[in-house]
């Protein structure tokens, strides 16, 4: 999976350059963000493409994302890639537990 880690002291964001993955892909972003908040991140802010469509396992990981940062004390954030992804996003409920921002510069 093509990802960039930008770090902004216990920030990082996390920039996923690809607009459709599998369930290999998936883990891999999780064994990150896994690495990310053992290594102290208290902020995880994750930056899909605009073309990127949330699709079930997608969701699944986010919520598995959500309480690895959760546990830490930290806060999961996701810059709105769509209209689509949001919609998702809200109607699952994730809204409440993931801080869902238009754009990094929100994220901090």
């Amino acid at each position: 999976m093509d990802i960039e880690v930008l770090r902004r002291d216990a920030l990082c964001i996390v920039r996923v350059n690809e607009d459709t993955f599998g369930e290999t892909d998936l883990a891999g972003l999780g064994r990150t963000v896994r690495g990310l908040v053992d290594e102290g991140a208290t902020g995880i802010v994750l930056v899909f493409r605009p073309t990127c469509y949330p699709y079930s396992s997608v969701i699944a990981s986010l919520v598995e994302y959500r309480q690895m940062v959760e546990k830490k004390g930290g806060v999961l954030t996701v810059v709105q890639p769509n209209e689509d992804f949001q919609y998702v996003l809200e109607s699952m409920s994730l809204g409440d537990g993931v801080k869902i921002v238009s754009s990094e510069e929100h994220a901090g």
